[in-house]
């Protein structure tokens, strides 16, 4: 029998945003606000002899994803990963991130890699920063609710600034 790991990671909304150059990919970010939604990406995980990523979207195939082959990769791990979403690709939910964040969290598992959870965020954001496909939704993803982010958001690192899950409580 095949072992297989299935994650799933929320998208995410900006309402604003405004990037946050850092020295690296751990201290570079956004500060705004948005909010987590129940749609995002389902990923499923098994162990390959080399990485391979299937994105499937309302029905249609596309191969390949940098961010999670990236990640993938500096895991150490190589994982056959099919990613599934019905929101539309590129189209600002915050998909890329919802990807890489669960298909890294099935990874953690499928491979007892024995990541925190803040490590695979980490690990998530940093594939987005090298990739340039997001700022500040793995965060966002990981944590849930609406955010408000006035500091650069670096999950392992922890936060240049306060981040609250509902912005009307202190």
């Amino acid at each position: 029998m095949v072992r297989t790991a299935v994650a799933f990671s929320p998208g995410h909304i900006s309402g604003y945003f405004k990037r946050v150059e850092g020295s690296g990919p751990g201290s570079t970010g956004s500060v705004g606000a948005g909010v987590v939604i129940d749609e995002g990406v389902r990923s499923t995980v098994t162990p390959a002899a080399a990485t391979s990523v299937r994105v499937v979207w309302r029905g249609r195939v596309a191969a390949g994803s940098p961010p999670v082959e990236y990640a993938l990769d500096r895991l150490g791990v190589a994982a056959r990963v099919t990613t599934e979403c019905r929101l539309p690709i590129g189209a600002g939910f915050g998909l890329s991130a919802a990807a890489v964040l669960a298909t890294l969290t099935a990874a953690n598992h499928l491979f007892d890699l024995g990541l925190s959870a803040d490590d695979v965020a980490a690990r998530a954001h940093e594939a987005e920063v090298v990739h340039r496909t997001g700022l500040g939704d793995v965060a966002a993803s990981q944590a849930g609710g609406g955010r408000l982010q006035d500091g650069a958001r670096h999950p392992r690192g922890g936060l240049s600034g306060s981040t609250r899950k509902n912005p009307s409580t202190p």
